[in-house]
């Protein structure tokens, strides 16, 4: 299954370079920064925990869960409304929900975000101010490809509500997700990677993210006996810190805004 929600930092089409590398056996699968859980909704493993700690993105993955068809229906109100709106309006209509989002019930606001993600140019809606709308997505304006608009997500989200029943769905710091894994277990990690740039928003703006820290928790599960895969960056400090570890190196060749990525990754594992 691919993944049903829109962010930077997706990891869809880097599938082809993670999945070979995941053990074929495992007992429990963990990933403690899941985002859009794409290398999780692929292999749709039978035991599994997810964490993240932006508390907008667990919701939409627990909306789905619990009141799939609330979902269906709010993304299906503002789809009628939506499309035949001028692009114009369109713009004026996400930026008027964006900056209204944090008056919404709680069920409300979680398709709403879920929802402005998608029509928004880089989907994200985050800073350090807080929320807002900085442009429609390309597709918006071909309103009829919008995934979200289209049957196939409304099959997505349907079957995806049975799924999310057999695991859990944490939102917390990563280090208490990590600390549930046991001998056998398979972990993925996803987490900021160590540039220059700040990965810095209003739902983590207490947190300094420390990857020496997380380099210690790493070496907790492998004297635990817990098989992990991590996808980084490739620079120096990663490559220093992370020396002892099997590396496999590609090219992102994700467009993003019409430009190619084309900087080095690199996924580290202990096995």
């Amino acid at each position: 299954m691919k993944t049903f929600i829109r962010r930077p930092g997706n990891k869809s089409a880097h599938l082809k370079h993670i999945i070979p590398l995941v053990p074929e056996k495992y007992n429990t699968y963990i990933e403690p920064f899941v985002g859009t859980g794409a290398v999780f909704l692929h292999l749709l493993p039978k035991k599994w925990i997810i964490n993240d700690l932006n508390k907008d993105i667990v919701d939409i993955w627990k909306l789905a869960r619990d009141d799939p068809q609330y979902l269906l229906c709010e993304i299906k109100k503002f789809q009628e409304r939506f499309l035949i709106l001028s692009n114009e309006d369109k713009l004026k209509k996400c930026k008027e929900i964006t900056s209204k989002l944090e008056g919404y019930r709680s069920k409300k606001r979680t398709a709403m975000y879920l929802l402005m993600i998608y029509c928004c140019i880089n989907g994200s809606i985050e800073g350090m101010q807080g929320l807002s709308f900085n442009g429609l997505y390309g597709t918006i304006y071909k309103s009829e490809s919008v995934h979200i608009f289209t049957e196939k997500y409304v099959k997505k989200i349907t079957e995806l509500s049975v799924i999310l029943k057999n695991g859990a769905v944490l939102n917390g710091d990563y280090k208490e997700t990590l600390k549930k894994a046991k001998k056998g277990d398979f972990v993925f990690l996803d987490p900021p990677y160590m540039e220059d740039k700040k990965y810095a928003f209003r739902y983590n703006i207490d947190e300094v993210f420390d990857i020496q820290e997380l380099f210690q928790e790493l070496k907790k599960l492998d004297e635990n006996g817990v098989k992990w895969i991590m996808t980084q960056i490739d620079n120096k400090l990663t490559r220093n810190i992370f020396l002892k570890y099997r590396t496999f190196e590609y090219v992102n060749k994700n467009c993003f805004n019409g430009k190619n990525n084309g900087k080095k990754e690199v996924i580290f594992m202990n096995y």
